[in-house]
């Protein structure tokens, strides 16, 4: 039982870790992801973790990279989803070096 305690622990710790991550960096994350452990999130954060880099990016790039991950990623909602991601990183005041 204390193996399990102790794992539960660790990986509450490393949630709290990346949503800290997420609220320094990139405040408004959970504005577009409700649930940043969702497919969508993980994609994205995989392959553009950086604010910058997300801000640099087009719809269509966004739905390419998604694509890698996840085999319905386009479509009205994923292209709103893009949208809104995008319009979100390029007003957010969150830092954008490590």
């Amino acid at each position: 039982m204390s193996d399990r305690e102790f794992w539960v622990a660790y990986s509450v710790r490393l949630q709290n870790r990346i949503i800290r991550w997420l609220d320094i960096r990139f405040p408004e994350y959970t504005s577009v992801f409700k649930d940043w452990t969702c497919k969508l999130s993980m994609a994205t954060l995989k392959e553009i973790p950086l604010l910058q880099d997300l801000a640099s990016q087009s719809i269509d790039d966004m739905i390419t990279t998604w694509r890698k991950h996840m085999s319905r990623a386009g479509g009205s909602t994923g292209t709103q989803k893009a949208a809104e991601h995008i319009s979100q990183a390029k007003r957010s005041g969150g830092m954008s070096r490590l």
